[in-house]
């Protein structure tokens, strides 16, 4: 067995024990909470279609608030950040490859 077929079972095998892990006890005492606080607001408050047409009108049909900017500066800035991402990913070789050169 060649340097590389040896690091690509070892890849293939850190990548299948990586798809069983349990969530850690913060990451579900969090959700937990969000939940609670979720139905404790539904119960308190209620959804009413009053409630849901203001949230529709805040969100959607008022572009021209105060907070108009964020319609154009998320996209950008998400726009931007990808493109670096991107272009790190393919300049950079692949872990795999860059094992095997040893």
């Amino acid at each position: 067995m060649t340097a590389l077929e040896r690091n690509v079972v070892q890849v293939s095998a850190a990548m299948t024990d990586a798809e069983h892990q349990e969530l850690g006890l913060l990451a579900k005492t969090v959700i937990a909470v969000a939940v609670v606080l979720f139905v404790m607001g539904f119960f308190w408050h209620g959804v009413s279609l009053k409630v849901v047409e203001q949230f529709w009108h805040d969100l959607v049909e008022r572009p021209d608030g105060p907070m108009r900017f964020r319609f154009v500066l998320q996209p950008l800035m998400a726009t931007i950040v990808a493109i670096r991402d991107g272009l790190k990913d393919a300049i950079r070789p692949l872990a795999i490859f860059r094992n095997s050169a040893g």
